[in-house]
C-alpha cells in the first residue's frame, strides 16, 4: 500500500515548465489567446448590457416611487 493517496503521487506542474517542442504549440497558443480575447470582449459586452438594464430598472423604480409619493 502506498504511503500517500493516489492523487498525491501525480506529477504537479511547475512554474519552470518548458514549452513543448511541438512546432504547432505557438500557433495553438496564439489561437487560444485570440479566443480568450474574444470571450473577454463578449463578457464585457454582456456586462455593459446588464449594467444598462439595472440602471433602467433603477430609474423606473425611482420614477414609480416619486409618483407614489406625489399621489
Amino acid at each position: 500500500m502506498e504511503p500517500y493517496p493516489y492523487y498525491y503521487s501525480r506529477r504537479r506542474p511547475t512554474a519552470e515548465a518548458e514549452e513543448p517542442s511541438d512546432p504547432n504549440f505557438k500557433l495553438l497558443l496564439e489561437e487560444m489567446q485570440k479566443m480568450e480575447m474574444r470571450l473577454g470582449q463578449k463578457l464585457d459586452e454582456k456586462y455593459r448590457i446588464l449594467e444598462q438594464l439595472v440602471e433602467s430598472s433603477q430609474q423606473k423604480a425611482e420614477a414609480r416611487l416619486i409618483s407614489l409619493e406625489m399621489s
